[in-house]
């Protein structure tokens, strides 16, 4: 295999290898050199003479040891590891699996995790993200940081309650997207952990020993944002088998990604019910924006009885991208669609705050779908009355596929006393 192509060079994840084809060799490839290269069959580049060497000799035979050699004395010769990356990987499992029975122990997870990448062609040395007492994940990672998913998509660069993550992990060890590929069924991961990597003190299946019904497991939803990612809920039963998620710990590098470019959306501060009506929400987005010095034209959206949410905004122009970068859709079309098609949650604001953590993730909407007029008893009379009588839609902020909680999730008070909520802004 001779062709081959040059990824976007120099920082971050998306640099990293950002070929549009990306396999799993070249994946290991960029990976194991530090190097923003990967292959993509016919793709051409600018590759030297110390590349071709070593590559086309040992390439096709899989990535063996005549590559290595070649491969190291050619490419690092002319391109500094030491500049950026490597990043180690994070990804959830394709297959589920049952504590207690396929695995045992947190010890047993960890080499599950281990062996599901090693069959994957994966490299490095692999954690489960699964917390026991006196056993937390965060405990075994060490000075580990920077982690990308199989795709090469930043997800984050350390495991802190406060900070949010880059783009869910939702991608397997094979670098399949489970959520455009469950086109919208949840993803849930058995952790035992907050999103720190601490043990969360409750649901572990006794250490991850016991299948029993009786036993219960606390979970994470893979197509989540911030903190919900790992801390879903507890009570599940540990007799259903779940996904597990799993990372590497070899690299220590802080992750870095080149951001992505389109309008800018963002969530806004918690926004309570006037006599403005819509034109009062846009205000509120606009000034949220102004504050956080974004100086953009900027709606709400948000439905009302005359036209639909989407009927405020163009599929014409440049995809949405949240003000840390990170892209929330490939097309304006893949947000208007049903279920929506995302790549990332909504859940930053303009001042670049994950709500995850704040405790308020809840937006108001107004209608059944982004495409669906509101009602006058969907929408606060068409976002004109704070009465604790008129109810509006909500949906969740930090749901990265699936419009049914994304946009429409529960009912809420228009004068806020069933829970506080946002508004979804959107660049015109």
């Amino acid at each position: 295999m001779r062709a081959r192509t040059w990824c976007a060079a120099a920082v971050g994840a998306f640099a990293l290898c950002g070929c549009e084809d990306f396999g799993q060799l070249g994946s290991a490839f960029c990976q194991d050199n530090g190097a923003a290269f990967c292959a993509n069959g016919d793709g051409g580049g600018a590759d030297d003479a110390g590349i071709d060497a070593g590559l086309d000799a040992g390439f096709d035979a899989g990535f063996d040891a005549g590559f290595d050699a070649g491969f190291d004395a050619g490419f690092d010769a002319g391109f500094d590891a030491g500049s950026f990356g490597p990043y180690n990987y994070f990804f959830v499992t394709s297959g589920m699996f049952l504590p207690g029975g396929d695995f045992v122990g947190v010890d047993g997870g960890d080499a599950l995790c281990r062996n599901v990448a090693s069959d994957a062609g994966l490299p490095g040395n692999y954690l489960a993200w699964l917390s026991a007492e006196s056993n937390s994940v965060r405990s075994r990672l060490g000075a580990a940081r920077g982690w990308i998913r199989p795709d090469g998509r930043p997800f984050v660069d350390s495991f802190n309650l406060d900070a949010g993550i880059f783009y869910p992990p939702r991608v397997d060890e094979h670098g399949v997207d489970l959520g455009i590929e469950l086109d919208g069924g949840d993803i849930i991961a058995l952790t035992g952990s907050y999103a720190d990597g601490n043990h969360d003190g409750n649901d572990d299946c006794q250490g991850w020993t016991s299948a029993s019904d009786a036993g219960r497991v606390a979970v994470g939803n893979a197509l989540y944002g911030s903190i919900t990612w790992s801390e879903t809920h507890d009570g599940d039963h540990c007799s259903t088998p779940f996904h597990l998620y799993c990372l590497g710990n070899d690299h220590a590098n802080a992750l870095a990604f080149t951001p992505a470019v389109g309008r800018k959306a963002f969530v806004s501060s918690v926004y309570s019910m006037n006599a403005g009506g819509l034109t009062a929400a846009d205000e509120h987005c606009r000034q949220d924006a102004v504050d956080a010095g974004i100086f953009i034209q900027v709606r709400a959206l948000l439905a009302t009885t005359a036209q639909s949410a989407i009927a405020r905004f163009s599929d014409a122009g440049l995809p949405w991208v949240r003000v840390d970068g990170v892209q929330i859709v490939n097309t304006p079309a893949d947000l208007f669609s049903y279920p929506t098609h995302q790549l990332a949650a909504l859940d930053t604001t303009a001042k670049g705050v994950h709500v995850g953590p704040t405790g308020i993730d809840s937006v108001w909407t107004g209608a059944a779908t982004l495409a669906d007029q509101a009602t006058s008893t969907s929408n606060c009379n068409d976002w004109t009355s704070a009465d604790a009588g008129d109810t509006a839609y909500l949906g969740n902020a930090n749901l990265s596929n699936g419009e049914a909680v994304f946009w429409r999730l529960a009912d809420a008070k228009c004068d806020s006393s069933t829970r506080p909520a946002r508004l979804y802004c959107l660049e015109l």
